[in-house]
C-alpha cells in the first residue's frame, strides 16, 4: 500500500507564521504537523509515502530527506507552479501503481486506516472520502450521501442556503489508480471543484466513509491554535516526543526551570528551554524548543515557537511567537496576535489584539500597535530602505498602511503644503496613489496628482513649482509584487534620515491629529508636464540648438515611458536615435553600435536616475565611469567649480578636479549631504540654479543628452571624451553581519587602523599610497559593506578579501 501528502499549500490564512514556514511543518507539541501524518500512515504499514511540494519545498525535503530516520521511503513530487489538489496528485501517477491513500499534509488525525481501506474494498468504490460531522461546515466541502454511504452530491464551501449535510470532506481519500484517465497531467485540477463532480457524472462508485475518530485541519491562526490545544488536553492520540513528568505537563530534554515558577496545566516545554524564577507558564501553553521565559513574565493560552526570548514581566495573552522573537521587557501582547519570526519587540510596547507582525520587523519601545505591521525589511528603527519604504504589494503595503503613511508624513510638514503625488503606470502602483493622497488630504495638504513621471521629472516638478514635497510610487525593477514609496523634499531630493525618523515615530504612535472636512482641499492635477519637462531639458544645449550635426545612438530602457520620452527628445534635437527593441544583454546593445557603425549605445535604468554607455569601440562603460561623467557633465555643462561625491566615489574623480581645478570635496552617502556641499561652494551662482544643475546630473536623460553637446563642442567622440577618466577599479562586497556585532566589528577595525591615515566622514575609510577601503555598517540590513579601489583589479580584490577575512574573525571571536 503507498500513500500521497498533499503539501503544497502556501497557508496565506496563517500569514505571517508561514511566510517562511511552509503550512505542513508548521509545529504542534515541537513535531511538524506532517510528521504525525507520516507516523500514522507508518503506524497502519503504509511505508513507501510521496509528498507533492509547491511552496518552501526545500523546508520539507531537508528535514525529512528519503525518510529513513522516520521508518519510510519518501519521494517528493515538486510542482512548478500550483496544480490543484487533483493536479498535484496527477503528478505521481507513475508512483500511484495500485489502490493508495490521498492525505491533506495540513490536518491533525488519529483515524483508524484500517477500517478506511476495509470500506473501500467492501464498497468497491473508486474514491473513498473520509467525511467527518462537523457543527458549522461553511469552510468545507460538503457531501449528502444516501443510506449506504455512497455520494449523491457535492458542494465546496456552501453558504447556509446550500447545507444540505453537516458531513464535510477531511482531505483523506482512498482511491484506485484509474481516476487519472479521466483528467490530464500538468493542469490545475482540484479533487472538490473539478473531478468529484466528473465522477458523479459518469456514476462511479464514490462513496463516504464517516470517520467518529479525531480529525482538525489547521487553515487558520484560531484553528492552529485549537489543534495544539486539543493535543495538550489529549483529545487526539498522538506520540508526543517529551516527557509526561505530571498530569498535564510535558517536558522535553535538558530543561532549566527556576525556583518559584509556577505551571497550571496543561502545558508544553520543548528541549533546552529556560524559565525563570517567578515566572508563570499556562495553562495551554505551548514553549519551543531553545526558549527563554524572563523572570516575572506570563504566558497563557499561548504558543511560542523555536529559540524565543520573553523578557522580564512581558505577558502573553492567547497569542502566537514564531522563530527566533525577541520579546523586550514589560511587552503585553493580547489575544491573536500572531508575531513573525526574527521580529524584536521593543520594551513597554503594547500589541493589540488581533495584530500581524511580519517575519524581521522591529517594534520600538513603548509602542503601541493596533494595526498590523507589514513593511520593509530589517531594519532596527526605521522602516525605509534605500529607496523609501519597500513592500509587497497587499501583503506588506497595503491601502490601509500606505494611507496611515501618508497622514505620518503630512505631520511633520506644515498645514496647507503642497505636495506632488505620482506613480509608476503599474495598476498596483497607481492604487496605491490614491490611498496616499487621501491620507495627505486628511491632514489638510493641497494634493496634485501628477501624470507618470520618471524620478528625475518628479524631482524636477518639485523645484520648478515650488512645492513642499513630492511622493512617487513606484515598482521596483524585474518585479510587479513589490512597491517602493520615495519621498522627496522641497529641494527634489530624498529627504533626511532625520525627516525619516520622524516618519516612524508618528506612524508607529500614531501620532497625528487628522483635519476637520472643512479643511480639506481638493486635489488638484498636475497636468503636461512630460512636454514642459522634454523642452527643459534641452533648454541649456549650445552646439544641438545651434546647428544639425550627424549623431547616430542606439537607445534601450526597460521602461517605455522612458523610452518614449528619450527618443521624443532626441528626435527633436535631430539625433538619429535607433530604438533597439531586442535587447538581450549589453553584448546585443555592443553589438548593435559596432555592426551600424553608431556613436554610441545607451541604456537607461528603470527609474532613469542611471545609465550604461558603450562608445564606439564596443567599450562597456560601467556605473563607476558614469559617475565621472556625471561630474563632467557639472563642469562643462553648467561652469561648476566643486566635485562633491560621496565617500565611497572613485579616486577618479578627485583627478578630474585636479585636471579641472575644482575643489574636491568628500562627503557622507546622502543626497542631501551632496547638495549642501555644492549650494555652500557654488557661491557665484543662486540657489535655484545650483539645485537645477545638481539634479539635472542625476538625471541619465538629460546626461546623455549633455555628453552628446559636449561631444559636439569639443569634436570629440565619446571614447575621447571619457579618456579623461582615470582608470580605477573599484569594487564592494556585502558581509553577513548580525545587528549586535556592528559595534564591536567598526571598533576592533579602529584598534587596528594605527598604521595607516583613516577617515571617519562615514564608516571607516583606510587610505593607503595608491588604494583605499572603506568598511559601513548598513543602516537598513544586517550586513557589512566593503568598498576598495586601487589601479589593479588583482590588488583591489586581494584589498577586499583581506578585510573580509579580519571581518569573519572578528565575527567568530
Amino acid at each position: 500500500m503507498k500513500a500521497i501528502i498533499m503539501a503544497g499549500g502556501k497557508g496565506t490564512r496563517l500569514r505571517p507564521l508561514t511566510c517562511n514556514i511552509p503550512k505542513p511543518m508548521m509545529p504542534i507539541m515541537q513535531k511538524p504537523i506532517i510528521q504525525y501524518i507520516i507516523e500514522l500512515l507508518k503506524k497502519y504499514d503504509i511505508t513507501e509515502i510521496g509528498i507533492t511540494l509547491q511552496y518552501l519545498s526545500d523546508e520539507i525535503t531537508s528535514y525529512f530527506g528519503n525518510g529513513k530516520k522516520f521508518g519510510v521511503n519518501l519521494q517528493y513530487f515538486i510542482e512548478k507552479s500550483p496544480l490543484g489538489t487533483a493536479g498535484s496528485v496527477r503528478s505521481a501517477e507513475d508512483f500511484l501503481d495500485e489502490t493508495f491513500v490521498v492525505v491533506s499534509g495540513d490536518a491533525l488525525t488519529d483515524i483508524n486506516l484500517t477500517k478506511v481501506l476495509q470500506y473501500h474494498k467492501q464498497k468497491k468504490s473508486t474514491v473513498t472520502i473520509v467525511l467527518k460531522k462537523v457543527d458549522i461546515p461553511l469552510e468545507y466541502g460538503v457531501a449528502v450521501t444516501d443510506e449506504c454511504g455512497k455520494i449523491d452530491n457535492f458542494i465546496e464551501k456552501p453558504g447556509w442556503s446550500e447545507i444540505f449535510s453537516d458531513k464535510v470532506n477531511t482531505g483523506i481519500y482512498v482511491m484506485e489508480p484509474k481516476i487519472f484517465k479521466l483528467y490530464n497531467k500538468n493542469k490545475k485540477i482540484d479533487f472538490s471543484k473539478d473531478l468529484f463532480p466528473v465522477l458523479l457524472k459518469n456514476n462511479e462508485p464514490v462513496y463516504g466513509y464517516v470517520t467518529n475518530t479525531y480529525w482538525r485541519d489547521i487553515g487558520n491562526i484560531e484553528q492552529f491554535m485549537e489543534c495544539n490545544f486539543d493535543v495538550l488536553n489529549e483529545e487526539i492520540n498522538v506520540k508526543i516526543d517529551a516527557e509526561k513528568c505530571k498530569d498535564g505537563v510535558w517536558m522535553g530534554k535538558d530543561c532549566i526551570i527556576e525556583p518559584n515558577v509556577k505551571i497550571i496545566p496543561p502545558v508544553y516545554i520543548g528541549d533546552n528551554c529556560k524559565i525563570l524564577s517567578n515566572a508563570e507558564i499556562g495553562p495551554f501553553t505551548v514553549l519551543g524548543r531553545n526558549s527563554i521565559v524572563s523572570e516575572m513574565a506570563a504566558l497563557k493560552r499561548s504558543i511560542v515557537f523555536e529559540n524565543c526570548y520573553v523578557g522580564k514581566y512581558t505577558q502573553l495573552r492567547g497569542a502566537i511567537v514564531s522563530n527566533n522573537v525577541q520579546i523586550g521587557k514589560g511587552v503585553s501582547i493580547f489575544e491573536e496576535c500572531s508575531i513573525g519570526s526574527g521580529s524584536l519587540i521593543g520594551e513597554r510596547s503594547i500589541i493589540k489584539a488581533g495584530v500581524k507582525i511580519w517575519p524581521y520587523k522591529v517594534i520600538g519601545s513603548r509602542a503601541i500597535i493596533k494595526t498590523s505591521i507589514m513593511w520593509g525589511k530589517n531594519s532596527p528603527k526605521v522602516l525605509f530602505g534605500k529607496n523609501g519604504v519597500c513592500g509587497e504589494v497587499n501583503v506588506e503595503i497595503t491601502p490601509e498602511f500606505v494611507s496611515k503613511l501618508a497622514s505620518a508624513f503630512a505631520a511633520i510638514l506644515k498645514l496647507n503644503s503642497k505636495v506632488i503625488v505620482c506613480s509608476s503606470s503599474d495598476s498596483s502602483c497607481e492604487m496605491l496613489k490614491y490611498s496616499f493622497m487621501s491620507g495627505l488630504v486628511s491632514m489638510g495638504m493641497q494634493v496634485y496628482s501628477a501624470e507618470e513621471m520618471t524620478i528625475p521629472m518628479i524631482r524636477l516638478s518639485t523645484v520648478k513649482f515650488n512645492m513642499d514635497a513630492a511622493v512617487y510610487l513606484f515598482c521596483e525593477e524585474d518585479t510587479y509584487e513589490k512597491v517602493n514609496i520615495l519621498f522627496i523634499d522641497k529641494d527634489g531630493i530624498a529627504i533626511s534620515k532625520s525627516m525619516q525618523r520622524k516618519i516612524v515615530n508618528n506612524f508607529v504612535k500614531e501620532d497625528f491629529i487628522r483635519m476637520r472636512s472643512n479643511d480639506f482641499k481638493r486635489i488638484r492635477k498636475l497636468k503636461e508636464f512630460t512636454s514642459y519637462y522634454e523642452e527643459y531639458i534641452i533648454s541649456d544645449l549650445k552646439m544641438l540648438k545651434d546647428e544639425h550635426r550627424e549623431i547616430k545612438i542606439a537607445v534601450w530602457a526597460s521602461n517605455e515611458f522612458i523610452k518614449k520620452i528619450a527618443i521624443r527628445v532626441l528626435n527633436k534635437l535631430n539625433i538619429q536615435c535607433i530604438k533597439y527593441d531586442n535587447y538581450i544583454s549589453l553584448d546585443g546593445l555592443k553589438k548593435e553600435v559596432l555592426t551600424k557603425k553608431l556613436d554610441f549605445g545607451v541604456n537607461i535604468s528603470e527609474n532613469c536616475s542611471e545609465a550604461i554607455l558603450i562608445d564606439e569601440k564596443g567599450t562597456i562603460l560601467n556605473k563607476q565611469i558614469y559617475e565621472s561623467i556625471k561630474s563632467l557633465v557639472l563642469i562643462y555643462a553648467y561652469g561648476f567649480k566643486t566635485i562633491a561625491v560621496p565617500v565611497n566615489s572613485s579616486a577618479a574623480l578627485k583627478k578630474i578636479a585636479q585636471r579641472y581645478n575644482c575643489k574636491y570635496i568628500r562627503t557622507k552617502i546622502s543626497e542631501r549631504h551632496i547638495l549642501n556641499e555644492y549650494i555652500k561652494n557654488e557661491k557665484d551662482k543662486d540657489r535655484k540654479k545650483v539645485l537645477l544643475s545638481y539634479l539635472s546630473s542625476i538625471d541619465a536623460l538629460s546626461v546623455i543628452i549633455n555628453v552628446i553637446d559636449i561631444m559636439l563642442e569639443n569634436e570629440m567622440k565619446i571614447s575621447e571624451f571619457i579618456g579623461n577618466i582615470p582608470n580605477y577599479i573599484l569594487k564592494n562586497k556585502e558581509i553577513a553581519c548580525s545587528w549586535d556585532k556592528k559595534g564591536s566589528i567598526m571598533r576592533k577595525l579602529m584598534e587596528k587602523s594605527t598604521r595607516n591615515p583613516v577617515e571617519l566622514i562615514e564608516g571607516i575609510k583606510f587610505n593607503y599610497d595608491d588604494s583605499w577601503a572603506l568598511v559601513i555598517p548598513d543602516s537598513n540590513e544586517p550586513i557589512c559593506k566593503i568598498y576598495a579601489e586601487s589601479c589593479d583589479e588583482e590588488k583591489t580584490e586581494k584589498i577586499i578579501d583581506r578585510f573580509e577575512n579580519e571581518i569573519h574573525l572578528f565575527l567568530r571571536s
